[in-house]
């Protein structure tokens, strides 16, 4: 399913807040994948990284899922962080 105008209006301000694994900039969007069901996307659930944390790097959320969780946080964790920053908390 495509993002809505106001999901749209929401990943705008996603990013931009600085990454959540280094604190750089720029960031794009990185969906978060717990409670989507089989769905690959909930544009909902969503947070902050760098390219190079979200999916350029050895240590990055997609090539290494697992290592990167436990260094800053899982999806959820990930997720709920944004909320506090965005003030949706």
């Amino acid at each position: 399913m495509k993002p809505t105008a106001a999901q749209k209006r929401r990943f705008y301000r996603v990013a931009q807040l600085p990454c959540l694994a280094c604190g750089g900039w720029p960031t794009e969007v990185h969906h978060c994948r717990h409670e989507c069901g089989m769905s690959q996307r909930n544009h909902d659930q969503i947070a902050p990284l760098c390219g190079g944390c979200h999916r350029a790097s050895t240590f990055s959320r997609h090539l290494d899922p697992k290592e990167f969780a436990e260094r800053v946080g899982t999806d959820l964790e990930l997720h709920e962080k944004t909320c506090e920053l965005l003030g949706e908390s």
